[in-house]
């Protein structure tokens, strides 16, 4: 078993996408604590990557890099942990299991 790429692109992330991911991280209760998207925009120093920037009244703005394959916090922002990086990717259709 190992995990490939669907061929969906990263470059079509959106907000909605973006939210889940958080509400993946944050199991609160209250919806309003979970940090939203700021904003999308293409992360120019890795090719076919985005960045998003996360914000709520309760947490500094928190910034990470999407790719197909993989999250990555941006310095100063949470880790996010590898079983909920992978879920969310399967989940959206960036990775699949290949058996």
């Amino acid at each position: 078993m190992r995990l490939i790429k669907t061929g969906k692109s990263i470059m079509n992330l959106t907000e909605e996408e973006a939210n889940k991911l958080m509400e993946m991280t944050h199991n609160y209760t209250d919806m309003d604590k979970i940090p939203k998207v700021k904003a999308i925009e293409l992360f120019d120093d890795y090719e076919g990557s985005m960045l998003v920037m996360y914000q709520s009244e309760f947490y500094t703005e928190q910034s990470y890099i999407f790719r197909e394959e993989d999250i990555y916090p941006i310095k100063g922002s949470a880790d996010i942990a590898s079983k909920i990086k992978i879920e969310f990717l399967i989940n959206h259709g960036y990775l699949k299991i290949d058996e």
